[in-house]
């Protein structure tokens, strides 16, 4: 009776993308543990933008420890490169927030931009993504001292979890990339 029954396509698609493959149970463990240390250690070190925290792990985790590695180098030079044009483009934009959304809208645009033309296209992703995350914070603060510590904190919760993620990729997937083709390779 089951047999005959058809389902719709959106529903074999989601079917086929849930369905259990090699390696995905062993991404899920580090993607949980290193989200609840990261929240763990901002919760207990009251550092802000928990969230952010805890989002840039799904950033930097890739497939095996070597491209997780570099993803994970060059999204901190990324969040530095991005704090750094964001302190620059506030020397502009503190007192104009009419300014603020057009640079945002640039900076995403030419995050985007740049993470297809460039050979390492998560570089440019991650600046377009800080620049736009990180103009957004002039509303709430008074003075630009305060913009100016609350930058270095976002900095801080950013580039944290990142090598956070390395650091436990590098325990949890001791396997390296070499290996694991030569046995993928051998099993075909």
């Amino acid at each position: 009776a089951f047999a005959s029954v058809h389902w719709p396509p959106w529903a074999e698609w989601l079917r086929r993308e849930l369905a259990p493959f090699p390696g995905r149970d062993a991404m899920t463990l580090r993607l949980v543990v290193t989200v609840v240390l990261v929240t763990i250690v901002s919760m207990a070190l009251q550092t802000p933008e928990t969230a952010l925290s805890a989002y840039m792990v799904f950033f930097a985790t890739k497939e095996n420890r070597v491209l997780t590695a570099l993803t994970g180098i060059l999204m901190i030079l990324a969040a530095t490169i991005g704090i750094a044009a964001s302190l620059f483009l506030y020397r502009y934009t503190f007192d104009y927030p009419e300014l603020r959304v057009p640079v945002m809208a640039g900076m995403v645009f030419c995050g985007m931009y740049l993470s297809r033309v460039f050979v390492i296209g998560p570089l440019g992703f991650a600046i377009g993504f800080v620049i736009a995350v990180t103009q957004n914070i002039a509303e709430s603060v008074p003075n630009a001292d305060l913009l100016v510590r609350a930058l270095l904190w976002i900095w801080v919760a950013v580039t944290y979890p990142i090598a956070l993620t390395v650091l436990i990729n590098q325990i949890l997937l001791p396997a390296h990339p070499w290996t694991v083709l030569v046995r993928t390779l051998t099993q075909r």
